[in-house]
């Protein structure tokens, strides 16, 4: 039961790792459009 629970704990932070580096992604890609904009 203990290390079914940490199993289930390690795939939850792994989502949320790979969420959060998603959104990093997306920010970045935002502000790079906003500064490609900012040069016309």
């Amino acid at each position: 039961m203990w290390t079914q629970y940490l199993k289930i704990k390690s795939i939850k932070l792994k989502q949320s790792l790979s969420l959060l580096q998603m959104h990093q992604k997306e920010v970045m890609s935002d502000e790079y459009v906003t500064y490609g904009d900012d040069e016309h």
